[in-house]
């Protein structure tokens, strides 16, 4: 009687291919999500500009809500975004906090892209309360990014726009909603639907390229098993 050895490395194929097709597919529908989020800000392109205070309900706003707001920002505590790329240029985002008139919670106000942090701390100092400034709402979305953890003085430096991260730091509630102005590549890519159009197109391809990356994967380990039995072997 003829029988097939055990292949220990037909265990192992399977373990490896089943784990980049879940992350493949994990990734596909990450770049899916994505996709429809771009897509929200096209549905909802609100046209007038509300002003915050102390009535404003800043959650029930879609993105892209154009804003004005008038309130004092913290000078003092304020973040940094870095490197941050802008028509090509290197230098840094300015992220400051304003609290709310009779609440408790901050909201985050991305003051624009910056040459450097001396500029960056120069702009925030020349806000001007009284006159206020203009904006639109923009809820920050997951990244697959990992935020560099700063235990330096202010200004803190951030890997990206992280809500969470300056809610811990600063110890006071945030609201998920950010006030984005202009002058930097987040405003001109929640104002140019030609932009966020490609970001969809974008999205959509990585999401394929994804999904073929988990079935080719697949039927590469399903060929190497195939070659394992045929060669493997055998006890009489």
């Amino acid at each position: 009687m003829t029988t097939h050895t055990k292949n220990p490395s037909n265990a192992l194929l399977v373990w490896i291919s089943t784990i980049n097709l879940y992350l493949m597919l994990a990734l596909a529908l990450w770049q899916i999500q994505r996709a429809i989020q771009k897509y929200e800000l096209i549905d909802h392109k609100p046209q007038q500009t509300i002003t915050i205070d102390a009535s404003s309900d800043i959650e029930q706003h879609h993105d892209n809500q154009p804003v004005h707001i008038n309130i004092p920002v913290d000078k003092q505590h304020y973040f940094i975004i870095k490197p941050a790329i802008y028509h090509h240029r290197v230098g840094v985002e300015l992220l400051a906090t304003a609290k709310l008139p009779g609440q408790k919670k901050r909201i985050i106000v991305h003051l624009g892209w910056q040459e450097n942090e001396i500029n960056a701390k120069q702009s925030i100092l020349a806000y001007d309360q009284q006159s206020g400034i203009d904006g639109v709402l923009y809820q920050p979305k997951g990244r697959l990014l990992t935020q560099v953890t700063t235990h330096q003085d202010w200004p803190k430096t951030l890997s990206y726009l992280d809500p969470k991260t300056i809610q811990d730091h600063l110890g006071v509630p945030i609201l998920s909603k950010v006030v984005v102005t202009k002058g930097s590549a987040l405003f001109e890519q929640l104002q140019q639907l030609q932009i966020v159009y490609l970001g969809i197109v974008r999205h959509i391809c990585y999401a394929l390229q994804f999904i073929a990356l988990g079935v080719i994967g697949t039927l590469i380990s399903l060929r190497l098993q195939r070659n394992h039995r045929r060669y493997a072997p055998t006890k009489k």
